[in-house]
């Protein structure tokens, strides 16, 4: 099985959001789409290969936020099936509310620059993919595993050996330092980690193709354990400072990710684009203060 990273340039950086395309005998899968603001770029991908957006039968989505999942309405007009977590079917047959939700954070003009816009895809061209679910597509089988954690509309592809494992498989670009993205509203630690573990046991996977960014070989089991330990440190670094103003504690915590991100050469533009400090900040505190008052209770 032939799989080909497409390099979507999201703001004119390289390695920050990944495509991948998988050829089979009536046409190809995508395996996310990006943002519509990176479009064009998709298309130079395709076109690389031999293809065009209508030569795409099946995208498949990891979940629905922007940076994922943002073009597949184009991807749809042009006749592609999309094939989406039960819990994330809502937004693209409706987008308006995912919208508005992001609007919040980035503002109109952020979300243009960002994002590009976000139509509604028809519901004869969109399908939920339950957990568990074989799809076959022209000779090839894609497996969803439901995989809660970054996102709870959140699905890991697999297809043969290879796993496409959106957010919940962390951020790793360069080489450079493995990072869980914990941007609001869905983080929960509990359920990433049971994903973890569940992602980990697919013994018959021996890649995985990371959109932020590209395929990761060798000793998985390291891959997954990194993961799950900096998760942790990052909540418990979150909990030690939880009493300092949020903008201190954003600012502390960017002094902290960076720190790292700077021993890897090349690696700390693409981090800040891919898995923005401020948001896992956001995220973390928000299930931390959910996790108490489910306490409470």
């Amino acid at each position: 099985m032939i799989i080909h990273t497409i390099d979507l340039e999201f703001q004119g950086v390289r390695k920050v959001i990944a495509a991948f395309l998988v050829p089979h005998r009536d046409g190809v899968v995508l395996v996310e789409s990006g943002p519509q603001t990176t479009w064009e770029a998709l298309k130079r991908g395709l076109a690389k290969h031999g293809y065009a957006p209508c030569d795409v039968t099946d995208v498949l989505l990891t979940h629905v936020h922007f940076d994922h999942a943002g073009a597949a309405w184009s991807l749809a007009k042009d006749g592609s099936n999309v094939h989406v977590h039960p819990k994330g079917y809502k937004h693209l047959a409706d987008p308006s509310r995912l919208w508005n939700s992001a609007a919040r954070i980035y503002g109109d003009e952020g979300m243009k620059l960002l994002w590009g816009a976000m139509q509604p895809i028809d519901e004869s061209k969109l399908h939920m993919a339950e957990e568990g679910q074989v799809l076959k597509i022209g000779g090839l089988e894609f497996i969803a595993h439901h995989s809660p954690g970054h996102a709870k509309h959140h699905i890991a592809w697999q297809c043969g050996d290879a796993l496409f494992t959106g957010d919940v498989g962390g951020v790793c670009i360069n080489n450079g330092p493995m990072e869980p993205p914990c941007p609001p509203p869905d983080i929960d630690a509990i359920a990433w980690h049971a994903s973890i573990d569940k992602l980990s046991r697919l013994t018959d996977v021996k890649r995985l193709f990371l959109t932020h960014f590209g395929e990761q070989q060798g000793e998985l089991a390291d891959h997954w354990r990194t993961l799950g330990s900096k998760l942790d440190t990052w909540i418990e670094f979150i909990e030690a400072n939880s009493e300092m103003e949020h903008h201190q504690l954003i600012e502390h915590f960017t002094d902290f990710v960076t720190e790292e991100r700077k021993k890897y050469t090349g690696a700390e533009s693409c981090y800040a684009f891919a898995n923005p400090a401020e948001m896992s900040v956001t995220g973390i505190k928000r299930w931390l203060h959910q996790k108490e008052e489910v306490a409470k209770t």
